[in-house]
This record gives C-alpha cells, structure tokens and sequence, in this order.
C-alpha cells in the first residue's frame, strides 16, 4: 500500500526538485557571509544559472508542497482515508494483498553503486580538461 500512480510521479518531482536545490545551493552566495562550496569553481554564468534554478526550484517546490498537503486534505474529506498517521508510523490499514516479493535488495544495490559512482566522480577522479576549460 503506497501512492497511486499519480502520486508515486509527485514524489518523484519533489524528489527531483529537492535535487535541484541541493545542487544549485552548492554554487549559491548571499555576497555577504556564506559562498556555496563549489562558487569560486564556475564563471558568472554558470553561477547566474544556479541563481536561477535555485530560486525557480524553490517557487515550484512550494507550490508542489501545498498541491502535496491539500491531496492530503482532500483524501482525509472525500474518501475518507486516514494518510497522516501511516506517515508517522509506516502502516497502512488496507484490504489489498501484501506484496509477495520485493526488489528491496537490489534498489540498496543500486543505490550504493550510484552513491559510489558519485563519490568517485566528485571526490576521487580527476577533473579532466575539458572540464577545467568550461569552467
């Protein structure tokens, strides 16, 4: 028991829209204390596309959150479902089957190869030229 379909997409656009304001917050400066790790790194450019995709994700993140919270009303008033306590304690009172096998193993699998791809690409490689030469 989990999202309907329409739902499993919203997270996923949360999801990504969450990305998007981690990553363009690395390149972000308030020009008066803080400087995001990676700013002294990029042109002014780039800088200015992160300024704007971090701003433009914020907006629409907050939007998506209230669409997000008013589906939630909306399933507590018409269809009478309980879905805040199931978020709280991860049980769902439901009449569908459970699911017989899950591909929990393999998404953790995935899951550690991606973030170990990542370590090495941000961490370990080195930038190679033509990188060093956009930026």
């Amino acid at each position: 028991a989990g999202h309907n379909p329409l739902g499993g997409w919203f997270v996923v656009v949360m999801l990504l829209l969450l990305m998007v304001q981690a990553v363009s917050g690395l390149f972000m400066t308030d020009d008066i204390f803080l400087d995001g790790p990676y700013r002294h790194l990029v042109s002014n450019n780039t800088l200015d596309l992160m300024n704007t995709l971090h701003h433009l994700a914020f907006d629409i993140l907050l939007w998506v959150i209230g669409l997000h919270v008013a589906a939630i009303g909306f399933y507590a008033v018409y269809k009478k479902q309980k879905l805040v306590p199931p978020m709280f304690h991860g049980k769902k009172d439901t009449n569908d089957k459970p699911i017989p096998s899950s591909r929990l193993w393999l998404a953790l699998a995935i899951a550690l190869v991606t973030a170990a791809a990542l370590y090495y690409a941000i961490e370990i490689a080195p930038p190679s030229p033509e990188v060093e030469e956009y930026f």
